[in-house]
């Protein structure tokens, strides 16, 4: 079967959202499944998403990995990811939708500091135990805050998901305890910098650079808080945007070259083949042969 090129979602696409502009949005799993029929094919988002499923089973894939649905679960994307999931019709859960703006204008340090938001998290997937009572009660307290709104309606919810991130931290740094680091500033802005400029700014100068440093000190500082270099961590950026494009669309490697910024195709495959030790096709053919 033919696949097509994955779409990205914007908030403003999604059914009776008067919220588009303020940057979050909340939906019963059920409701999105009625309303947006293609909803469960691969897709991504241009924001973040936190899916809490307590009723079901089935699979969810997050960028070619494939969990097994065993409810209660919360899974934690963030914007490009590209996902899609095979679930039973009992299933049942909550999306929650917001834009990184909407929650850094209220709590301007804290998104990056999020174990589960970094590009180096090892599980996009929590399982809840019976000790995270509080978990299901904030998503229910903050789709009651979404769809009865009111004078404060905009800051309750934004209270309401602050209060769910640090709950969920909490679980998250527990149940993965090799995942947490203490990043400096320096090294956070840096992801921040790379998660939106790595098509087109691929060496560690360029950022280190936009940060007032050596490449050098850049380089130090991420091997030491990260266990990779500055490079590294911008070659695997690249790569994971590659593999998003290889498997989950049709586009010919050309084109996929030419939409991660190289000009040249044959040095992109040159590129890949040295860093994964397989060529374009191959990764394809590959993932097509499962």
């Amino acid at each position: 079967m033919k696949k097509q090129a994955f779409h990205t979602y914007q908030l403003q696409e999604y059914p009776d959202n008067s919220t588009a502009k303020g940057g979050f949005y909340m939906i019963r799993l059920r409701d999105l499944i009625r309303q947006i029929k293609t909803i469960d094919q691969p897709h991504a988002h241009s924001f973040h998403l936190l899916l809490y499923l307590w009723k079901g089973s089935g699979t969810h894939t997050i960028d070619g990995q494939t969990y097994c649905v065993t409810p209660p679960q919360l899974y934690f994307l963030t914007p490009g990811q590209v996902h899609g999931w095979s679930l039973t019709d009992d299933t049942e859960g909550y999306l929650l939708f917001f834009e990184a703006a909407f929650f850094q204008a209220r709590y301007p340090k804290r998104l990056f500091d999020y174990t589960f938001f970094r590009a180096d998290r090892t599980t996009s997937l929590l399982t809840l135990s019976a000790d995270a009572r509080r978990v299901p009660t904030l998503f229910d307290w903050a789709y009651q805050a979404f769809i009865l709104p009111h004078t404060q309606h905009t800051e309750v919810f934004a209270s309401l998901l602050h209060l769910l991130l640090e709950q969920v931290s909490d679980l998250y740094d527990q149940a993965n305890p090799a995942c947490q680091l203490n990043r400096s500033s320096l090294v956070n802005r840096f992801v921040e910098l790379l998660d939106t400029q790595f098509i087109h700014q691929k060496t560690c100068a360029s950022y280190a650079g936009q940060l007032g440093i050596s490449p050098n000190y850049l380089n130090h500082c991420c091997r030491q808080q990260m266990g990779k270099t500055a490079s590294q961590l911008i070659y695997d950026r690249l790569l994971a945007e590659i593999g998003r494009l290889l498997l989950n669309t049709d586009l010919p490697i050309k084109a996929v070259s030419y939409a991660v910024g190289f000009s040249d195709s044959a040095y992109f495959s040159r590129f890949v083949h040295k860093h994964t030790g397989q060529t374009p096709q191959q990764i394809r053919q590959q993932a097509n042969n499962r």
